[in-house]
């Protein structure tokens, strides 16, 4: 079966018209832009898995300001004076 997806991969992509992304490349503007969609089973399993994993932040807190920004409490300060 991979010989099959890996010659299908290759002639697809001689084709203009044609996007071929793994998995971890498609996003929302690559779907979206396109009027027809091939995928997988295995290609949907992983996108759907990767689209509903919660997205993991860091607080603002843990994020160093940028050189030279000046900080919303010297801003307020500044403001007042």
């Amino acid at each position: 079966m991979t010989c099959c997806r890996d010659n299908l991969r290759l002639a697809a992509g001689n084709l203009p018209w044609v996007d071929v992304l793994p998995v971890a490349g498609a996003n929302v503007y690559s779907i979206l832009q396109r009027d027809y969609l091939l995928i997988s089973r295995a290609a949907l399993d992983g996108l759907t898995e990767r689209c509903t994993r919660a997205i993991r932040r860091r607080p603002l807190s843990a994020i160093a300001p940028l050189p030279g920004a000046v900080s919303s409490d010297a801003a307020a300060a500044a403001a007042v004076a």
